[in-house]
């Protein structure tokens, strides 16, 4: 990604918490896909999103691509133009086409957003009040958070 070195974006720690982003969400798919090669069984949860590994893949994705059009919504950005992840989509080539084409939209959707924008808070649609700049903190964890559960469970296989 060139987010990291692209002298496009307005704000440095918007530019710095995408690049950080695209690193983490290409991670997570890594484990992911390891977790897919060992046959991961996850524990069992009530949690829809955490049934099995692709289950938690659907929720990271999904999750990615609602931050992004959230930010772009607050800021009356336009809304990027993305699919929802399908939740059949278990084929390695189909989820890294996706991430591919998610990734994409977040290093060119949020070029605009300048310093002073990246404070301005708004309710999430969990009721939790976020600032720009901690949306893209929470958008850079979740993959952080979920690769590390699934580093737990292919450890404990």
């Amino acid at each position: 990604m060139n987010s990291e070195n692209s002298t496009q974006y307005q704000s440095g720690a918007v530019r710095a918490l995408v690049a950080l982003h695209d690193r983490e969400m290409r991670k997570f798919w890594r484990t992911w896909s390891k977790s897919i090669d060992l046959k991961v069984k996850m524990p069992p949860t009530d949690d829809p999103s955490c049934k099995t590994p692709n289950d938690m893949l659907n929720h990271v994705l999904h999750a990615s691509r609602g931050y992004v059009r959230w930010i772009c919504s607050q800021l009356k950005l336009n809304d990027p133009q993305l699919d929802r992840p399908s939740k059949s989509m278990n084929l390695l080539t189909e989820s890294e086409e996706y991430l591919e084409s998610l990734l994409a939209v977040w290093s060119t959707s949020l070029t605009s957003i300048t310093e002073d924008q990246c404070y301005i808070e708004f309710n999430s649609r969990w009721k939790t009040i976020y600032c720009i700049d901690a949306m893209l903190e929470h958008a850079v964890m979740h993959p952080v958070r979920h690769s590390f559960q699934l580093d737990k469970y292919m450890r404990i296989i």
